[in-house]
């Protein structure tokens, strides 16, 4: 009889194994698929972006970006510009660290994990570190004084507003990945992207950049993060 039981025992126990196996195997495969998905769209991203570095090189002052500077400028709305000008500054660098916070310590405490942290801050360091390199070594010149709304100082290509609020919506979304439903990634994909583009056009709005400054501080925040987390794709899993 305690033959029995003991056989009873081991066979349970090696069907939890085995199914603890299989678990860990599901999820080492998922994590991987994360990866290679994020190594894809930053691969995608880095030459999107060399593509519009060139582009600026070439042609500094190409029809393009003219057209758009234009198009944006001349349909501005006078009582809207106030509000474009707050907005647009209420993504400037200590704003856009306030905020970083806020979404570390509230993403978190709902995970119970220290990995946000550590993910959302290396794409808050790493993307506008990046930006402010590419900044100084291509010294693009910003759009004429006399239409600016607000003041700007630095360089032109690439946006540095527009390569922050692409780290922190990516980062955001992809630190809430593992714990949102289905639709409610899409609903929180689509706020953060339409953010992003509220900010990036806000640049515009207010005269201080290009078309493709702007395109090209998406795709640089974007990217970065996107590596950062193909560093770190564990986050985009369950506990």
């Amino acid at each position: 009889m305690a033959s029995q039981v003991a056989a009873l025992l081991a066979s349970d126990t090696a069907e939890r194994v085995d199914s603890m196996n299989e678990a860990q195997a599901r999820r080492a495969l998922k994590t991987q698929l994360h990866r290679v998905r994020l190594l894809t769209l930053s691969s995608f991203g880095f030459i999107l972006f060399i593509a519009l570095m060139l582009v600026n090189v070439r042609n500094p002052r190409n029809p393009v970006d003219q057209a758009i500077w234009d198009f944006f400028v001349s349909n501005r709305a006078g009582w809207m510009d106030p509000v474009v000008a707050f907005f647009t500054q209420s993504f400037n660098t200590l704003p856009d660290i306030v905020y970083s916070l806020v979404a570390i310590i509230a993403i978190g405490i709902w995970r119970k994990s220290w990995w946000p942290a550590l993910t959302i801050s290396l794409s808050m360091i790493l993307a506008p570190a990046a930006m402010v390199v590419v900044k100084n070594v291509l010294d693009r010149s910003r759009p004429p004084l006399i239409d600016r709304l607000v003041e700007e100082t630095s360089f032109s290509f690439p946006s540095g507003h527009s390569t922050g609020i692409a780290a922190l919506v990516v980062s955001v979304y992809l630190a809430m990945h593992a714990v949102l439903s289905r639709r409610a990634r899409l609903i929180v994909g689509i706020l953060l992207a339409l953010l992003a583009i509220a900010v990036a056009c806000s640049r515009l709005y207010v005269g201080v950049h290009w078309g493709t400054d702007i395109l090209a501080g998406l795709t640089l925040g974007t990217t970065v993060t996107c590596l950062v987390y193909a560093v770190f794709p564990q986050i985009m899993q369950r506990k």
